[in-house]
């Protein structure tokens, strides 16, 4: 009889247990958040960018550990469901939509038409003090007012609300990121995974918590506390792995934006085509006063708009460009005309020095002018 009350008080202290990790996993969650919240604000840059992810991560942090603190204690105190600081949740959308806005938006700055995003948090404020007020004092009205409230599920609305606002605020920012076609090609392989999997959990999160108030499921709510504290560390870990991911990924994104900028309403395999009709045909690189500005002048482009199309498209710059067409255009004539001197052969394809010439070609092929011109004669 002993061993089986032994035994039964064994598995008692298992599943507690067991129910505890999720719990512990939150209050961890949260407590890492509300620290790692800090650091943004130890850095000089961006100022205004820090303040607004100081304002998430710390929005976070209380989510978590008022998760924590209502899973913990909700049994000791019944109408502490009514008391939660609802209206941070209210905040992160918004806040993150301005973080984005600033940090990958090149011209985006802060008035007070940006105030407006905040006019739900300010709403849920108010509400959220007469709930936490109305026990508290004698206005009958006022009580009545909010039992009638939590009958009708009024409660469960304000809270289904603030998380469809983030969500909604998320897929706009995930659509404004454009992962497949703008990021994938601008960072790393690794870089890339860490935000895709941020982004992804973030939202999982949010589509669990959703789901978990409409059906009225504690499980899923547990569980998307779980993926959300989750996503605290990985974020955490990420950052500690590469530090400098955000400013990697929103130099990216700003890069991205401006070439598009520039290269709006023009046509590059045209002008791809037109580029290598004035360099295979006419030889235009054989003429020494060739310039940046010349070149563009002849596509009907602009120097910037030249630069950026050889620079993100052909991955070389001007110079390299014409001096690789100059060298090769060199190599054809010391094989097809070896009494020619090479100071006349530089000339010949553009080069307006012997030093630049000596220099571009060593560049390029590895070796002098006269020992490529030797190694032709064996």
């Amino acid at each position: 009889m002993m061993d089986i009350t032994t035994g039964l008080e064994i598995m008692t202290n298992n599943a507690s247990i067991v129910q505890d990790i999720p719990r512990l996993f939150i209050f961890f969650g949260g407590a890492l958040s509300l620290i790692q919240s800090i650091l943004p604000l130890m850095q000089q840059q961006g100022r205004l960018r820090n303040i607004l992810l100081f304002i998430i991560d710390a929005c976070v942090g209380i989510i978590l550990l008022q998760q924590y603190y209502l899973v913990t204690y909700s049994r000791l105190v019944p109408d502490l469901s009514l008391r939660p600081i609802t209206w941070v949740k209210f905040i992160v959308g918004p806040s993150a939509y301005l973080f984005y806005m600033l940090a990958f938006t090149p011209g985006f700055s802060m008035n007070r038409k940006n105030l407006f995003h905040f006019i739900p948090a300010f709403l849920a404020v108010i509400f959220s003090c007469l709930i936490f007020v109305a026990p508290l004092t004698d206005n009958n009205l006022l009580i009545e007012a909010v039992h009638a409230l939590q009958a009708g599920r009024f409660l469960e609305f304000f809270h289904f609300s603030s998380l469809v606002i983030i969500l909604a605020y998320v897929i706009v920012l995930f659509v404004k990121f454009r992962i497949y076609s703008v990021v994938t090609k601008k960072i790393t392989g690794a870089q890339y995974r860490q935000a895709f999997i941020l982004m992804v959990i973030f939202i999982m999160t949010l589509v669990l918590l959703i789901s978990g108030i409409v059906l009225r499921n504690g499980a899923l709510i547990t569980a998307a506390f779980v993926l959300l504290s989750f996503h605290v560390m990985y974020r955490f870990i990420a950052m500690q792995n590469h530090p400098g991911l955000l400013h990697d990924v929103s130099r990216a994104v700003r890069k991205n934006s401006y070439e598009r900028s520039i290269m709006h309403g023009i046509d590059m395999h045209t002008l791809k085509a037109r580029l290598m009709e004035l360099m295979e045909e006419d030889k235009i690189y054989c003429d020494e006063d060739l310039t940046l500005h010349r070149l563009a002048h002849l596509l009907s482009i602009s120097a910037h708009q030249l630069s950026e199309f050889l620079n993100n498209h052909l991955k070389e710059n001007f110079n390299s460009f014409i001096n690789r067409y100059r060298i090769e255009e060199a190599k054809e004539l010391m094989q097809a005309h070896p009494g020619r001197s090479l100071l006349s052969i530089a000339f010949g394809v553009g080069f307006n020095t012997r030093s630049v010439f000596y220099d571009a070609f060593t560049k390029y092929t590895g070796m002098s002018p006269a020992r490529y011109r030797k190694n032709l004669e064996l």
